[in-house]
């Protein structure tokens, strides 16, 4: 029996192309797999290397349809090989196909346009499609995948199978006469078979293994959901949206309600009475109708044995073998309102404290300086109300604009490390612009579920520092006059001595003594002497530099300090008081005198000098203008009360 050759093909390229559009179809059907459109786009290759061959005897087409049906018919199975790959989440170099199709192509193209030879262009493709289907067979065999074991083995065979044939087609292409392509050998009608059986097999196989994935998939995906819904704390029911019967309930709903699940299963949750109040329930039908879903609503519910609960409530629509259901999530969250309700207790109960401490500014900030707390003594201290304060930033109310970038550095080390800035003493400003001196204490606090906050806490210091200065100035001054008293003199003294020396620079000392004080006490008693003390006080203060220091020594002995002054110029200094002196008259008791005084000077005389031989030197120079009347540094006038 003859048989038509032309029939054959005809018949292979409808099969071919009822099994693109039959593996298109599960393309479409299962879009999350990338083989089926391989194999989709490879069967479509082979289909059209069977179109090119009915133009192999076209004088004009017939050579380029040699090649494209060579082509194609590699370019088919390596796509088919690609495809396979990736259903089997491999994934493998292209590079190599690409180069391996060209080579092919390129000695299809010599033996028939250079060295035309029928048998070695066979022999090339029928050793390449051998190759690469058992390269395809090769992947199946090596499948992991348990939900297609069978079928990979199959499919493995099937390509095993194909590429045989293919290497005993290529082993007789060598042996001698092949005929054309179109001569009704047994070759050629096996190939024909061969390509029709296997083909459709492969087809069915990989329509058989997608769906064998998509099921096992389906079917784990459902056993996890059923695991999740059996072992989810929280409360899991299905509804029938139409009548609100109870289709299904987890574990947790059970455990959470105490309603076994045959007392729920069919009943409504107005028949078990779960919501406490109608107010929630409305609630929640209005979120379902307005947006079909409802999230995070928190609602009080009610369990078998009557005690009451809070729950998060979440639930959305969905189709159940086509009938609408709905599936609700209880998540109970008693405990977690406890704990918040008792936290907001005590925070409160903190800030009432905080509100109430007397004389203690306290503030609370974020960790980006914004005022979150601001307590009475706060409005006391700065002057910022806490309305004007809450919301605004540390740095613009409180902080000088020179403390600043210390500021930022504290609040940012402190975001880093989690330490507060360091207790310390500030000069802060007020609303005002006036600054005020404080003790500043921080106390970084984590609220939970909250942002850290950095609470301060800040004493006024103001009446510290006005009383540390009055004792300062008791302990530096001297009572009566309120110059330098001898304790404080010493102090600046020795400091000018040791600037002096360092610099090179001229220092002086004078001692003054007042003559004949003691007829002043004995005769007009010790409060005119004090006013006598006053009176030179002022005189002298009144000729001498800001810089020069006077101070009391004791009893009607004075001394003067003069940095920058040559002893020459220390004189000229004396000389000018006491003119000053000589000029006026003083009112000592109703009765108008003249006070003298006299004085001894000393300088610095080299860097080994000291304060102590500074003095010695004055008072000898002091007691020879006594005894003698004047000297070189002063003349001592008196004149008899």
């Amino acid at each position: 029996m003859n048989i038509d050759i032309h029939t054959l093909a005809l018949v292979l390229s409808l099969s071919f192309l009822l099994q693109v559009i039959a593996l298109f179809a599960q393309y479409r059907f299962a879009k999350t797999y990338s083989g089926p459109g391989w194999w989709t786009s490879g069967s479509m290759a082979i289909a059209f290397g069977f179109v090119f061959n009915y133009l192999r005897d076209h004088p004009d087409f017939g050579p380029a349809a040699i090649i494209s049906s060579n082509a194609l018919f590699v370019i088919g199975l390596c796509l088919h090989y690609v495809g396979v790959l990736r259903f089997l989440q491999h994934r493998g170099r292209l590079s190599w196909l690409i180069a391996f199709c060209a080579c092919i192509t390129l000695i299809a193209a010599y033996f028939t346009f250079i060295n035309e030879n029928i048998a070695l262009r066979r022999v090339n493709l029928s050793f390449a499609q051998t190759m690469v289907s058992w390269l395809i067979a090769r992947a199946f065999f090596l499948n992991k995948n348990n939900s297609v074991k069978f079928t990979a083995y199959f499919l493995a065979l099937v390509y095993l199978a194909h590429g045989g044939f293919f290497m005993v087609k290529g082993l007789n292409s060598l042996g001698g006469n092949i005929g054309t392509l179109f001569t009704p050998t047994l070759i050629q009608v096996a190939t024909y078979l061969t390509v029709l059986v296997t083909s459709t097999l492969w087809t069915f196989g990989f329509i058989l293994m997608s769906n064998q994935r998509l099921n096992a998939e389906t079917r784990e995906a459902k056993e996890n959901a059923e695991l999740i819904f059996n072992t989810s704390p929280d409360a899991i029911v299905i509804t029938r949206l139409e009548d609100g019967s109870m289709v299904d309930v987890n574990e947790g709903f059970t455990l959470m309600t105490g309603f076994k699940r045959n007392e729920v299963l069919g009943k409504t949750t107005l028949d078990l009475k779960i919501w406490k109040t109608s107010e929630h329930r409305d609630a929640f039908i209005n979120k379902l109708e307005t947006s079909g879903f409802c999230e995070n609503l928190e609602a009080v519910f009610q369990r078998k044995d009557g005690s009451q609960l809070i729950g998060l409530l979440s639930a959305k629509k969905f189709q159940m073998q086509g009938v609408p259901h709905l599936l609700g999530v209880i998540r109970d969250i008693t405990e977690r309102k406890e704990v918040e309700e008792a936290l907001k207790e005590s925070e409160n109960r903190f800030r009432s404290v905080m509100e109430e401490i007397p004389n203690v500014a306290v503030q609370g900030y974020d960790l980006n300086g914004t005022v979150l707390f601001w307590n009475r003594a706060s409005e006391n201290l700065y002057g910022y109300t806490e309305h004007e304060a809450l919301g605004n930033n540390l740095l613009d109310l409180i902080i000088p604009q020179d403390m600043w970038e210390i500021v930022k550095q504290g609040i940012r080390l402190m975001k880093e490390t989690g330490e507060p800035i360091p207790a310390g003493e500030l000069s802060l400003k007020r609303k005002d612009g006036t600054s005020v001196p404080v003790f500043s204490c921080h106390a970084l606090l984590v609220p939970v579920g909250r942002q850290p906050e950095l609470f301060c806490l800040d004493i006024d210091l103001t009446e510290r520092k006005r009383l540390e200065e009055l004792l300062h100035q008791q302990a530096t001054t001297d009572e009566l006059t309120g110059i330098t008293n001898r304790r404080r003199f010493i102090e600046l003294a020795e400091s000018g001595i040791k600037r002096a020396i360092r610099l090179q620079r001229p220092l002086s000392i004078a001692l003054i003594d007042m003559d004949d004080f003691k007829k002043i006490n004995d005769g007009y008693g010790h409060s005119t002497g004090d006013q006598a003390l006053l009176a030179f006080t002022e005189i002298c203060l009144k000729n001498i530099r800001e810089i020069d220091v006077l101070a009391r020594f004791g009893g009607d002995e004075f001394v003067l300090l003069l940095p920058e002054i040559t002893e020459n110029q220390a004189f000229d200094v004396v000389e000018r008081i006491r003119r000053a002196l000589g000029a006026k008259l003083i009112d000592l008791g109703g009765k108008k005198v003249q006070l003298t005084i006299s004085s001894g000077i000393s300088s610095l005389d080299g860097p080994n000098d000291n304060l102590d031989s500074l003095l010695e030197r004055a008072d000898q120079a002091l007691y020879r203008a006594k005894e003698s009347g004047r000297n070189r540094v002063m003349a001592q006038l008196s004149i008899p009360l």
